[in-house]
Order: C-alpha cells, then structure tokens, then sequence
C-alpha cells in the first residue's frame, strides 16, 4: 500500500521513506564530490610528496586500512567506511610509481619492484627515509621491501623506528676468491698507484671489511700493498690508512697529507700472504681494529685480533668516503684473492630517480652499455649509480684490451686494466684485439717474419679470449676483432697501412677471426669501424669487406658503427636505417658503438646545442630501433668530464656525452628515454 497522499499537485511522503531518499541522495552526492575529487589529467611526473599533500581523507593510513592479524598479515577491514574510499585512494595512488626496495635505500641493493595498482601494504616501520612495507603477490606470498617515506602520505604516530640490526646489510663485493687480482708495476716509476673501480663508500655507519693479501715472497725493499682512501689526492686533507708488505714484515701505515702519523709492524703476519683478515673501522674513522680469520675444523671460525688503534685523524676527513687503492713497487706483484665491504644501511634516499636505459632498450632486444673510463674517478658515487641504475652494470671500457696496455712485453700480459671493468660488468667487451694503433714498441720495432707475426697475433687474441671465456662462462663475451682496417675517400679505397697488412697482407682480418672463433665458440666477433654509419665511400668499402670475408666463410658476427656524430653535420636517419638493413643482408648483426655528439662546431646558446643534440641521439636511437636489425647500443662516454672516454679526442671535443661533468642528465638522456618508451608501448 502505498503511504503517500495528494496535497494540490504535490506528493506528500512518509517520514521514513523521505529520510531513506535523502540519504541515498546524500550518498550520491558524496560518490560524486569524492570521484571529482579524485580525478585529475594524469601529469606527466609528480612532484615528491605529493600523497602527503592530499586532503586527510584521501589518505587513510594503511594501517588503519591494513592492521596487522595475529600471524603477522595482513587484514582487510570489512566495514562500510573503508570500502568506499579504498578504491579513491589507490585511483589517486596510482599517479605515483610505489617500488619497493630489498633493503632501506635506492642503490647498492639491487633494483626495486613496482608494486600493482591497488596493492594493499601493511606498514613494519620506519628506518631514515624508508618505510618497510609488507604484501601479498599475485601467488599470495606474503613479500616484503622499503619504500620511500614521500610516497607513502601521512604515517601513523605509532610507526615504530626501526634499527639497524633489524634492516637487511649490503654486503658489496669487490673481489672474490673466484677471480683473484693481480697488480704488477710494470713502469719505471718507483711505484704505481691504481684506484680499485667500484669500492668507493659513502661512510656513516662502521665498516667491516674482509681482505686477503699476497706479495711475491722475496723481500721488497720498497712498499707494496693495498690502503684505503678518502680519494683527495694531492691535498692537505688526504688520508690513507694501508696494509703494506716491505723487508718480510707486514705494516699498518696510516698518512696524513705527506706525513706517516703511523708505521707499525702487524703482529703475527710472518709470511708473504696475510691469510683472511677483518678490518674494523667506526663511523668517525678514528677506531681502527685489524683480526686475523681462523677457519678450524667443522666450520667453527674465530677471530684472533692483531691490533687496535686510535688514529691521529679521521680517514675519511672532510669527504666522508672511502676508497681503495692500491700501491705496488718496481718489479713487484700484489694479489688480491678477496676484498669484501660491510656497511650498515643509512636509510637515505638518494634524490634523483634515474631510468634505466638499459632496461627499455632491452624490452625491444637491444643491448646497451657505455663505453668510459673507470680510472676517471673512482671514488664518485654519482658515477657509480648511473653505470647501475641507468645502464645495469653493463660497462665497455676504452683502453684495457689495447696492446700497449695488455701486452706490454713479448712474453708477459698484464691484465689489470681489462680484469677491474669486466669484473664488475654483466658483459665482458675485449676491444680491440687487433689494431694498427696503440701498439707497444717491441712489436713495432721488432724484425718479425710473416708466420712469426701470424704466430704472436695468434696468441695474443687466444691468450686474451681463453683467460675471460675460462673465468667468466656465465657472462655473456663480445671480441671487437679487428678495428679500422679500410679507409675510403673520393673514389679512392684501400686498407690500412699498419704492421699487420704490411707484413701479413690482407688476409690478416680473416686470421684474426678465425683465431677468435678456435679460442671461444660462444663469443659475438665484431668488426668495428668509423663513418660507415650511412651511405657513403667508407660504408661501400667496410660493406665489400664484410661481403667477400663472409663468402669465404669468416665467423664475422656483427659489423660496428662507431657514431662519433658532429652535431653541426648529423646523419640522416633514414639514410642510417636503409644502411643497417643493407648490411644486415650479409648475415651480421648491426651495432651503434661509441655513440656521441660532439658540439664544438655548432653554434648558438646552451640551450640551442643541447637541444640539438638530444634530438641527434633521439634520432639515432630511433633509427636503430626501426631498422629492426640493430642489436647494441654502446654509448661513447659516460659524462662530459675531461678523460672520460673519448672526451679528449684530437681536434677537441664539447659536451658530447649524455651526462654533463656534474653527472646531471641533459636534454639527450630524457630524449632517448622517449625514444625507448615509445617503442616499448608500441603494441
């Protein structure tokens, strides 16, 4: 029945359906104000800490939404109130990337995981700039990471702090028993000082460290040894704090600026090798505590401690960073088997979120690396998170393999500068392995026969690529063969005139190859070369080159184009394009190596150049991916810093690389960066 009557024209209403009806009616406008409140043009980047300025209740703590159950996971509270607005918030959310991290920072851990749209958190507690967060996956596994605090809103005021014993610790590698490091002083000088790539520290919290020493057991009347610094070399402020090996004993020496503050015999170190030892330094730098490793039968291990100082001055001084180098006398050697870093986590947040070019690359099968020099300074974190964040640890270094470096006598190899970038590399690049240029003197003055030069171009390239295919199977290896062997101008064409075609003739580049391929089966040979990057006298000759070598059936893998572009006269890229594909029809992979842009012959504003210059990668990247037949992208330096890859070329060089000398991203990063998203959305 119904319960309403007529008054004039109007319906009258019982009290209780006129309260339902207003309800609904309030619901819905509720539902709308909150979704208009909720949506938004998505912004292309969200300033940090935007959740935190969101009106109160669009961010309910999620541990209010998510309390912890009696096992430790996570409970969904089922009442009216938090069913409504929990889609709101996770709408918002959603304009903010959540990744959760293994440990309480953005670097040194490993990369992070994106948590999905609607993922429900339960919040562990704070450590510095972290949140440890807790979550189902997709299989229902309870998981668990750290998120940074901007990206989380308002937190609870019952989050408990959490302490360093209660957060994941980095363990960092730098050697390992697997792939000892040897160091020789192979110059006239009285001694050689290398910094060791990858170690340096940023310091706050104390230091362990694990380190296994050995010298040639002869006595040395000089030092030979390995110290840790805080990289100010040349300064007042300079610190160094070595183990070092001289006369059969064993010092800790800690230096000052020019002055040794300490020099004093190790205890119980008798013998050319250290064994396994720990250094214990706190986080002023001042406590010093150095142990001997005992390993006794049934895996029990104990420390015997062999010394405890208090140094005049902090190690790290005003950097707080530490470092390691090492020293090595004239005609001495120095191993490392081990050298281990332990530093509790700070919880800090490194600022910049830097995109990885390699990933993106990759999701379109792509490879990409960057071509520097890892001696430029060793001691710069920024360095540090660009090669591993931005291209994951895949680093291609410029002068190891060449020969003056690698094989600087007739019967002895000095792998050092090749060993430190392949160690810490997720690929192994030997490049170049044959070369007119950067040769040592005993091969360009010696008086070699024919077969005698074959020979010693045959060892050097089997020596060379049995030591990393033996050390590194796990890795995948790329062989820069042979390098720039063709020139071609004005019609005119010819090769090299350098000691290998003089003597051997010609066929030397198939020698070269066929060697490579004996020593590893797996490897990727490459032939590399400039200015065949588009239609032209030098690509007609390197394309005739890699035809008739293939016709003979040359193991050649892949061709190189070494883009060292001029930004006043770039390549066209469709030109680039046909040019990949046309080689691509001899069956070898095509490669962009050593891209870079050089801006010294263009003119106009900052601004103008860089602008220029982004969308000269832009393009080249583009064009690699459209031609559908480029498989490598090596870009040719790291920053714009002086000494770093080919920065320093004959002529001069501006500003050519992706990251300027303060390692700050410039225009060219984010428009490769674009250029790879778009391919990557393509479906």
């Amino acid at each position: 029945m119904r319960s309403d009557v007529t008054v004039g024209q109007g319906i009258a209403r019982s009290p209780v359906e006129v309260n339902v009806k207003m309800g609904r009616r309030a619901l819905i406008v509720l539902i709308l104000l909150l979704l208009m409140l909720s949506w938004e043009p998505v912004p292309e980047a969200m300033p940090p800490g935007v959740l935190a300025a969101m009106p109160a209740a669009l961010t309910v703590p999620q541990t209010q939404l998510f309390p912890q159950g009696s096992e430790g996971t996570p409970t969904v509270v089922q009442d009216g109130f938090h069913n409504l607005y929990l889609p709101l918030v996770l709408e918002r959310a959603c304009l903010v990337t959540i990744i959760a991290y293994p440990g309480p920072s953005n670097v040194d851990y490993g990369p992070g995981v994106e948590l999905p749209c609607g993922t429900e958190r339960t919040l562990v507690g704070r450590y510095g700039d972290f949140v440890k967060v807790q979550w189902r996956d997709e299989g229902g596994v309870l998981q668990e990471g750290f998120v940074w605090v901007a990206l989380l809103g308002e937190l609870p005021d019952d989050l408990p702090d959490l302490s360093k014993e209660e957060v994941p610790w980095v363990e960092r590698p730098v050697f390992v028993q697997e792939h000892p490091m040897t160091f020789i002083n192979d110059t006239n000088d009285d001694y050689r000082v290398l910094g060791v790539f990858g170690s340096a520290l940023h310091v706050s919290e104390d230091v362990r460290l694990e380190v296994s020493l050995e010298v040639e057991a002869r006595s040395l009347e000089k030092s030979t040894g390995m110290g840790f610094e805080n990289g100010l070399w040349g300064e007042e402020d300079f610190r160094r704090l070595g183990l070092y090996y001289q006369n059969s004993r064993w010092y800790l020496i800690f230096v000052a600026g020019n002055q040794y503050l300490l020099c004093e015999e190790v205890p119980h170190l008798d013998s050319n090798s250290t064994g396994q030892l720990n250094a214990y330094i706190n986080n002023t730098g001042r406590e010093v505590r150095l142990t001997k490793v005992q390993r006794e039968p049934g895996g029990v291990i104990s420390e015997q401690e062999l010394m405890r100082r208090t140094l005049p001055q902090s190690l790290y001084g005003p950097t707080d960073r530490m470092g390691i180098s090492t020293q090595t006398a004239r005609d001495s050697t120095l191993k490392i088997d081990m050298l281990l870093i332990f530093q509790a986590p700070t919880g800090s947040f490194t600022g910049d979120q830097l995109e990885s070019i390699a990933a993106l690359a990759e999701q379109l099968g792509i490879a990409s690396s960057v071509a520097t020099s890892v001696w430029l300074d060793p001691f710069n974190v920024q360095m540090g998170n660009i090669l591993g964040k931005v291209f994951e640890r895949s680093l291609f270094e410029p002068g190891g393999f060449m020969w003056n470096n690698v094989h600087p006598e007739p019967d002895r190899f000095n792998f050092i500068l090749g060993d430190i970038p392949v160690n810490y590399s997720k690929r192994v690049y030997m490049s170049p392995l044959v070369w007119g240029l950067e040769l040592p003197s005993w091969l360009l003055e010696g008086e070699y026969s024919r077969e005698e030069l074959i020979g010693i171009m045959r060892n050097h390239i089997q020596t060379i690529m049995d030591r990393y295919r033996d050390r590194y199977p796990d890795k995948e290896r790329f062989a820069w063969v042979v390098n720039e062997a063709v020139w071609a101008f004005d019609g005119y064409r010819g090769y090299e005139q350098n000691i290998w075609y003089r003597t051997i003739g010609p066929e030397y580049i198939k020698l070269a190859f066929n060697f490579a391929r004996e020593a590893d089966a797996d490897a990727i040979l490459v032939y590399n070369d400039y200015g065949n990057e588009v239609p032209g006298p030098k690509s007609e000759a390197v394309y005739d080159l890699i035809s008739d070598l293939k016709e003979e059936g040359t193991p050649i893998d892949a061709v190189g184009m070494q883009f060292h572009l001029d930004a006043a006269n770039p390549p066209n890229k469709e030109e680039i394009i046909s040019n990949m594909r046309r080689f691509a029809t001899l069956g070898v992979g095509v490669y962009v190596t050593e891209l870079d842009v050089n801006l010294i012959n263009l003119s106009g504003a900052r601004e103008e150049k860089l602008a220029i210059q982004a969308q000269i990668y832009k393009d080249v990247v583009e064009a690699c991916i459209e031609s559908e037949v480029c498989k490598h992208i090596i870009f040719g330096g790291l920053s714009d810093r002086p000494g770093d890859a080919w920065i320093d070329r004959p002529g001069g060089a501006e500003a050519p690389a992706v990251f300027d000398e303060n390692y700050s991203p410039k225009p060219a990063y984010f428009a490769i960066l674009d250029a790879l998203r778009a391919a990557t959305s393509q479906p």
